[in-house]
């Protein structure tokens, strides 16, 4: 039951941290991803991997904030409800991460067979 619980808030905060990001879907199916990069043009490849990118470093950024915060408990309050809740967020932030990551890949690597520059798409901490 508690792992039911788990897996629903997890979900639950994925569905409200993918609403943030409007532009970059990290729920997007990677075979929608790759049949849609390889229909698009260079350009539009290009503007979709930077949106990418741009989620990337903002969610990344999300995610240390939480990991500070957790970090900064307590040892003796680390199984209380608020350090769950957080490591419930950090997470999700990283399953949303993760997702970005592997659909930018996807962006990125037709944008590259169609000659474009990486260095206008690759990702700027």
């Amino acid at each position: 039951m508690q792992r039911f619980v788990f897996y629903l808030i997890v979900l639950i905060s994925m569905a409200a941290l993918s609403a943030c990001t409007k532009e970059a879907d990290a729920l997007k199916p990677v075979d929608d991803a790759r049949a849609e990069a390889q229909s698009m043009s260079r350009g539009a490849l290009e503007d979709t991997a930077r949106r990418y990118a741009d989620a990337i470093v903002s969610k990344t950024s999300e995610y240390r904030k939480v990991e500070a915060q957790i970090k900064a408990i307590p040892l003796q309050d680390l199984m209380g409800k608020k350090a769950t809740a957080m490591k419930v967020q950090a997470g999700a932030l990283a399953t949303e991460i993760s997702n970005l990551n592997r659909l930018y890949d996807i962006y990125s690597e037709y944008y590259l067979k169609k000659g474009g520059d990486f260095e206008k798409i690759k990702i700027r901490w």
